[in-house]
């Protein structure tokens, strides 16, 4: 039996992606959104470009509508990513509180079924990495 291997040198391979269900909406700074966030009952993924960002917004919008016994936004970056939660979201493919707030930690390998995500926002970025951010939610 000879096995040959094939090269795709000369072939492009486009599989386009359909986002027609995104309404895009557009923000000045991440902070403005913090109402927005709050006045919605439903689920948000947050990605950030820094680690302070990502702590000051996680803080802010604990402090608005936290409570003493549950927070309602989770901040996950490359240096917390081990202390259980990011490997619950790998695990279950959702997060528990309403809003997700995380770095490029999230961009690779991570699946969002849930179905009761809604937002996802991005920082200014180049298209790959846009597109990186939105594929973490899967659309059935």
């Amino acid at each position: 039996m000879i096995i040959q291997m094939m090269t795709l040198k000369e072939y492009i391979i486009n599989l386009p992606t359909d986002y027609r269900y995104i309404e895009p909406c557009m923000y000045s700074d991440v902070y403005d959104l913090i109402d927005t966030i709050t006045d919605s009952n439903e689920k948000w993924l947050i990605f950030v470009d820094s680690k302070s960002v990502g702590e000051k917004l996680c803080d802010e919008i604990n402090n608005k509508i936290g409570s003493k016994e549950k927070d309602e936004a989770v901040f996950i970056n490359a240096e917390n990513k081990e202390n259980g939660k990011f490997q619950a979201i790998i695990n279950n493919e959702c997060f528990e509180e309403r809003v997700l707030i995380a770095t490029s930690v999230l961009y690779n390998g991570v699946n969002l079924t849930d179905d009761d995500l809604k937002n996802i926002v991005l920082p200014f970025v180049n298209v790959p990495m846009a597109k990186q951010m939105i594929g973490r939610k899967r659309i059935n």
